[in-house]
């Protein structure tokens, strides 16, 4: 949620309160999201998509992603390796 002040009132980031999902296709793909200061975003990855209508059991971290909070809106910025995490 976003707002002008400390105390309110909030609205939802994208108007739906979430701020980064999985694709459509695969729900289920990644969870417990660490964002860290400097917007980039590490994911635990359950199923890693191939091509086709298969998967794998991941069990291993997902691809790394900046992401862009402008206003009451967020977007993906840029995306990196599998457990891409760089020194701060």
């Amino acid at each position: 949620f976003v707002g002008e002040h400390l105390f309110g009132p909030y609205r939802p980031m994208n108007a739906s309160g979430l701020v980064l999902g999985n694709p459509p296709e695969q729900p289920f793909q990644t969870y417990s999201h660490c964002v860290m200061p400097n917007g980039l975003v590490t994911s635990f990855i359950d199923s890693v998509p191939t091509e086709g209508e298969d998967y794998r059991i991941g069990g291993t971290e997902a691809p790394t992603v900046r992401i862009l909070l402008k206003g009451d809106r967020s977007f993906v910025q840029e995306e990196y390796d599998y457990g891409y995490i760089p020194a701060m």
